[in-house]
């Protein structure tokens, strides 16, 4: 095994010589150090936003290698959903997923305005974690998600859902007191 001590010495390297040089991209710099044989401008010209999705994505590949449930809650929070609904598959199947994951997932896929128009799996996936919230798939209460608060809800909207016969689960869960 590699030893782990390195990875702080490595960044601490990186760190040092990129200061030096801040308008470089992180790609500009590797690049710079290493001086490869062939030319590589796909990692030259990439910008340090698109590497730090990349890095991200590279770290946690789907959500359910998450440890705990507050970890994978946290992941849920982060994704990036442009980089598509595999990764979270998993986490809709699995009957261990916290309900508060389950219903960011429902809202992060926009709730009860999602349009299906937008791809076959995206509506599978909607409805599948809807009807799971409300069948009690999710029996894990020990995280709380408020999508109200969350989504920066008026009060219009959330008498609206209401009157729409939305069930209140969706949108005002109901979770354990501490302690109980």
């Amino acid at each position: 095994m590699r030893d782990p001590e390195r990875i702080d010495r490595v960044l601490n390297s990186i760190r040092e010589a990129w200061i030096e040089t801040p308008d470089w991209r992180l790609g500009q710099l590797l690049v710079n150090a290493i001086k490869p044989s062939e030319p590589c401008p796909e990692i030259f010209y990439i910008e340090d936003s698109k590497l730090e999705r990349l890095v991200t994505r590279l770290n946690i590949t789907t959500g359910n290698q998450m440890q705990t449930p507050s970890q994978k809650h946290e992941w849920v929070r982060q994704y990036i959903w442009d980089d598509g609904l595999g990764p979270i598959w998993p986490i809709v199947d699995n009957e261990k997923t916290e309900f508060a994951t389950a219903l960011m997932i429902y809202w992060r896929m926009e709730g009860p305005w999602f349009k299906g128009s937008l791809s076959d799996d995206a509506k599978r996936l909607h409805d599948t974690v809807a009807e799971r919230l409300l069948g009690g798939f999710y029996s894990n209460r020990n995280l709380q998600y408020f999508p109200i608060e969350d989504n920066q809800l008026s009060k219009t909207q959330v008498y609206k859902l209401r009157k729409s016969g939305l069930p209140s689960e969706l949108f005002e869960p109901d979770y354990p007191v501490s302690g109980e």
